[in-house]
């Protein structure tokens, strides 16, 4: 039901408002899990503290998104789950921009950025062959 419906002016105005439920609890949590582990060893927020090099969270990002990707669900010193590392990290990234503690040390590039989207083009152009050629043997099994 919307404000129209119901005619309630709360209803209204916080229709206006970013919808934060839709975050799911257990992805904040574990957001939340890893950011905790971190503000026990280097006190919360120490970002906005001192400013941080993008690279150092960037490669932290990445190393525990590799670690799940190997199927490493938790972080083998403190059991933090190596996702809610990854979202933490991104999180401190986006943060330290907001308040303009972020250091940028990365290596801008717009070659890789558009060579990167550009690859989209042989992806498909693979993917095309593929069906061709399994038409092509589904075809000759029918002859």
């Amino acid at each position: 039901m919307t404000a129209e419906t119901t005619g309630n002016p709360k209803q209204a105005n916080g229709e206006k408002k970013p919808p934060l439920a839709y975050v799911p609890m257990v992805a904040n949590l574990a957001m939340l899990e890893a950011l905790y582990d971190g503000a026990l060893k280097y006190e919360p927020h120490n970002w906005r503290d001192h400013p941080v090099k993008a690279m150092t969270y960037v490669h932290a990002a990445e190393r525990h998104l590799k670690l799940f990707s190997v199927g490493e669900e938790l972080t083998r010193d403190t059991l933090v789950k190596n996702l809610g590392a990854v979202m933490a990290s991104c999180a401190i990234l986006l943060d330290a921009h907001a308040h303009d503690t972020l250091i940028d040390d990365r290596r801008h590039s717009q070659v890789d950025a558009d060579a990167l989207y550009a690859a989209e083009a042989w992806v498909n152009r693979l993917q095309q062959k593929q069906r061709e050629r399994e038409q092509a043997a589904a075809k000759s099994a029918d002859t």
